[in-house]
Formats: C-alpha cells, sequence, structure tokens
C-alpha cells in the first residue's frame, strides 16, 4: 500500500508536467470552475426570488387581516361584524412564509376566547411587521434591479466564492495525500512523531476553517436574531487558520481556539427568559401623551369615586 500511493503521487506529478497533460488539467480545471459559477449565479437569483415571493405572500395575508382588524376595531357594537371572516383571514396569517412569534402568540390567544380587546393591539402588531417587510421589500428590488457599485461588485465576486473554495480543498487533498505518504513511507524515521501530529492537526484545522468559511459566506439569508453574531464568529474561526503560516508549533493552540469557538457558537442559540419578553395582551409600544393622560384622568376618577362611596358608607 505504501508502494502504491508514493508511485501514484509522482505519476501524477509527472503525468502533469507533460505539456499536452497540463492544457488539459488546466481546461478541466476552468471548465468546473466555470460550472461552478454559474450554478452559485443561478442559486443566488433563484433564492432572491424566492425571498420576494415569500415576503410579498406574507404581505397580502398582512393586509387582509389589517383590513378586517380595522373593520372590526372600528365598529361601536360590541359584537364582530363578520366574525368567521375575520377568523379565517386571521388564520392565513398563521401560515404566511415569514409571520413572527408574536403575532402567531396574539392569534392563537385570540381564536381562544374570541376576546375583541385583543384585537387593537394585534392590529399595530401586524401593521408594524408589515412595515418592516415593505422596508426589506423596498431594498431587495433595489438590490436585483439597481444596486450600487458595492452591491454590484458583491453579486459579481459571490459566485466565484464557491470554486475558490472548491479549489482550496483540492489542495488539501493533495495535502492530505502527501501526509499518508509521509506516515506511510519507511524513510519517515527521522522524522519526529511530534512534528507528523502537528501536521495533522494542520490539515484538520485548515478543513475546520474551510467548512466554517463556506458557511459563514454561501450559507444564504439566516433571519435568526443572532445570525450576522454567527456569521462573524464563523469568519473568524477561519481566520485563525492563518496562524499556521507562522510555524506548525502553533497547530494545537489554534486548532483549539477553533474548537472553544465552535463550542461557543452554541450560546447564540439560547432565547430570553420568559419574564423578559412580554405576555400576550400586552402593548410592548409605549404610550403616547393623550393616551397617558386619559389612563391618569381616569385612574383619577376611579379613586375619588371610591372615596365618595366610602364617605358615603360611613
Amino acid at each position: 500500500m505504501e508502494r502504491v500511493i508514493a508511485v501514484s503521487l509522482s505519476e501524477w506529478v509527472s503525468w502533469l508536467q507533460s505539456p499536452d497533460h497540463a492544457a488539459l488539467a488546466a481546461f478541466l480545471a476552468l471548465s468546473a470552475f466555470l460550472a461552478l459559477y454559474v450554478a452559485s449565479r443561478n442559486k443566488l437569483i433563484r433564492d432572491e426570488r424566492i425571498r420576494l415571493d415569500y415576503i410579498n405572500s406574507t404581505l397580502e395575508r398582512y393586509a387582509a387581516a389589517a383590513g378586517s382588524l380595522m373593520s372590526a376595531t372600528e365598529s361601536s357594537s360590541s359584537t364582530l361584524p363578520d366574525p368567521s371572516a375575520l377568523r379565517d383571514k386571521l388564520l392565513a396569517c398563521r401560515a404566511a412564509p415569514y409571520v413572527s412569534e408574536n403575532v402567531l402568540a396574539q392569534i392563537s390567544a385570540f381564536t381562544e376566547d374570541d376576546d375583541a380587546s385583543r384585537l387593537p393591539l394585534l392590529l399595530r402588531t401586524i401593521e408594524r411587521e408589515s412595515e418592516t417587510l415593505i422596508a426589506e421589500r423596498d431594498k431587495l428590488l433595489r438590490q436585483m434591479e439597481g444596486p450600487g457599485w458595492g452591491s454590484w461588485l458583491w453579486r459579481i465576486f459571490r459566485p466565484v466564492l464557491p470554486g475558490v473554495l472548491a479549489a482550496a480543498f483540492f489542495i488539501s487533498l493533495l495535502w492530505l495525500w502527501h501526509l499518508l505518504d509521509t506516515s506511510l513511507s519507511s524513510g519517515a524515521g527521522s522524522e519526529s512523531a511530534r512534528e507528523l501530529a502537528l501536521d495533522w492537526m494542520q490539515l484538520a484545522s485548515t478543513w475546520f476553517a474551510l467548512l466554517m468559511l463556506s458557511l459563514a459566506v454561501m450559507g444564504g439569508r439566516n433571519r435568526h436574531v443572532n445570525a450576522v453574531p454567527a456569521r462573524l464568529l464563523a469568519a473568524l474561526i477561519a481566520v485563525l487558520a492563518v496562524g499556521h503560516w507562522a510555524g506548525s508549533w502553533l497547530a494545537p493552540y489554534l486548532l483549539g481556539a477553533q474548537l472553544l469557538l465552535f463550542l461557543g457558537g452554541f450560546r447564540l442559540n439560547s432565547r430570553k427568559p420568559r419574564r423578559a419578553r412580554p405576555y400576550v395582551g400586552h402593548d410592548p409600544l409605549p404610550m403616547t401623551p393623550k393616551a397617558s393622560d386619559a389612563v391618569s384622568s381616569e385612574a383619577v376618577q376611579a379613586l375619588s369615586h371610591k372615596g365618595d362611596e366610602g364617605e358615603t358608607t360611613q
């Protein structure tokens, strides 16, 4: 097996030294690079269109529900004008692609108890999220139809990254082949086992860095609240692999730092505690001055009314 690996590697090197074979290898590499570029470019355009469709679908459901909620809140009667239609539109919002957990919780609470007092808060929440989605849609349309200088360069350069990562992975495979040849060859006795272990650590750290870099750059859009810190953490893990150029003696420390940062990334998935998040029916919006004055006057009238009742009882 040692002889097969050694002979195979030497044969590949001698095969590539031929001008005709080198031209064929360059043609195959260029064809693979162009195929990866076109596939990545088409995927980028397809993902943008899917994202735009998801936003429009959510906005359509929100708009239908907001219209019924406005009619229900403006109605002076205590009963809803058309409760079945309102319920159907709210349930349709639950199937929206970009519906938030807050809207889902409020819709579930309303469908359970049919409390009309929840409708104003639900209407304000839907309107606020609709404005956010409209701003996101406008930004996406500008990137697709009229990108700026930086966005235009990024849209051209981003499809190149899969080819660059594939080339780096191919080079790492040659490195792996060399390590296997060194580990299994009989002449490797002069090299200490520690140096060989450091080389394997360098290779493992490089592969880990390539994986994190591909996830950070080519992972697609993530709507998680901690998506940006997660990408920065993955990029930092990948950048640590550059430290291997300083020497192989840093391999254990760099690999250990990468693993610690990777394990620390799971803390980004932690959610807020229950008492830190508003309950369903709690208005997270600040009250306007008129509303606060009205609440204060009502509280004063209630206290004075209770005082009058106490004096009458006495």
